[in-house]
């Protein structure tokens, strides 16, 4: 008959030390054994056949303890946090999130990383760096369209969470009102989209989408130079 123990512990971040909630503690075959509770907690019993026990929490990279007779009992866990890029996430296409490998429109997604590499000020200057947009006259140009036509104003249409952006007086775009410093992701649709978005977006649309506030505090900070001769 195997031998079992039980195992305690206490699993936090490795560089805030705050507790984590919900981490899973899995056997060496990938059955879950516990959860951490509010406290970051847990307590779980495994055999010595095991030889080990796996702790993984999503986003973060997982922590593998070995079984031993004679080990010690009350684990302190520390878990480092990793980057994973997983799949881009969408609205634009369909008024609802999807991943934007489904999509069935065209559409490419600006992260606020490559706006932060290229130093700019303005959004437009980063759309003419994104392949099929122009930006002419301060007015937006997809794929060769019309862009901006006095009394009709823009056929590219320009949103801030799914809300129109184009001002009232001519249909055009203010660049100045986009909250730069708040950027989660950019995405443009490259094609019509009038049925979605009315007639503003008989070339396409751009929707800037604004980051959610998390809990652990942010703050960026921005310096421009420039000279002049």
């Amino acid at each position: 008959m195997a031998q079992s123990i039980t195992l305690k512990g206490i699993v936090s971040d490795d560089k805030t030390a705050e507790k984590m909630i919900g981490v899973n503690v899995k056997n060496s075959h990938g059955k879950l054994l516990g959860i951490s509770d509010m406290s970051g907690s847990f307590t779980v019993t495994v055999d010595l056949s095991e030889k080990s026990i796996l702790i993984t929490y999503l986003g973060y990279e997982s922590n593998k303890v070995a079984l031993t007779e004679g080990m010690n009992t009350t684990l302190e866990v520390r878990l480092k946090e990793v980057a994973n890029l997983l799949n881009v996430v969408t609205v634009s296409g369909s008024r609802f999130e999807k991943k934007s490998s489904e999509e069935t429109v065209s559409i490419s997604v600006i992260q606020p990383q490559q706006i932060a590499h290229a130093g700019i000020t303005q959004i437009d200057d980063m759309l003419k760096r994104t392949p099929g947009v122009d930006v002419v006259d301060g007015q937006p140009n997809i794929r060769g369209g019309s862009g901006w036509s006095y009394g009709a104003g823009s056929r590219v249409m320009v949103l801030v969470d799914d809300l129109p952006m184009l001002s009232a007086d001519a249909a055009d775009v203010k660049w100045d009102f986009l909250p730069l410093e708040n950027c989660e992701q950019i995405e443009v649709i490259k094609g019509a989209s009038s049925a979605l978005y009315g007639s503003s977006a008989l070339n396409g649309a751009i929707n800037f989408r604004t980051a959610f506030p998390r809990e652990k505090p942010e703050t960026k900070i921005n310096i421009q130079q420039g000279m002049y001769d």
